[in-house]
């Protein structure tokens, strides 16, 4: 009787064993799953991000073209409504990398990465260093427009001029505040120096 109940006792003990190396090895095997599907997803959305800041570069680039076609303060009235509508497409392309990288945002910052996966470590490097450049540039951009704008505004004001030339406004933007992603304390792109 003795040896029927330590051998009851035994497969039970061997049986607790087996279900708990089961659900050990079924849980690991959930979460490799849940982390492959993850950086899945940051290779993909990532691609994505890409396309969009090659578009908003493109849109800096035009910017950059109309602002260089004025030679004068004469010029800038007349070249306004051109280098106005180049920032609010400018802008439009800023506005696409924010609202297509709201995944992406939460699948860099809320999950640390294995140092052997280095092709996603240095997506979601790559992407937080051009998400924040994407914003600083573009408020540097602006700061710039508008005090070239400020200058002619004053040129206009000091200058005895014809009344051809009147005061232009600002160029209003939704982006106003500095963009530090990961919050280390560096703005990538906003210690850019004006051009």
């Amino acid at each position: 009787m003795k040896k029927k109940i330590l051998i009851g006792i035994l497969i039970i003990v061997v049986l607790a064993a087996i279900g708990g190396v089961t659900m050990v090895i079924i849980n690991k095997n959930e979460k490799d799953k849940k982390y492959e599907a993850l950086k899945q997803e940051i290779i993909e959305n990532y691609d994505t991000f890409k396309k969009n800041v090659e578009t908003f570069l493109e849109n800096r680039t035009a910017v950059y073209e109309q602002i260089n076609s004025v030679s004068y303060f004469t010029e800038l009235s007349s070249k306004y409504n051109d280098i106005i509508d180049a920032y609010k497409e400018y802008e439009e392309s800023l506005k696409v990398i924010e609202d297509n990288s709201t995944t992406l945002k939460e699948d860099c910052l809320n999950h640390t990465f294995k140092s052997t996966d280095t092709d996603v470590n240095n997506k979601v490097e790559a992407f937080i260093i051009n998400y924040e450049q994407a914003f600083n540039y573009f408020i540097n951009d602006v700061k710039n427009i508008n005090d070239e704008i400020d200058q002619y505004n004053d040129w206009v004001k000091n200058v005895q001029v014809t009344t051809k030339y009147k005061t232009i406004a600002k160029y209003e933007s939704t982006y106003t505040e500095y963009v530090d992603l990961n919050d280390d304390g560096v703005f990538k792109g906003a210690e850019e120096e004006k051009k």
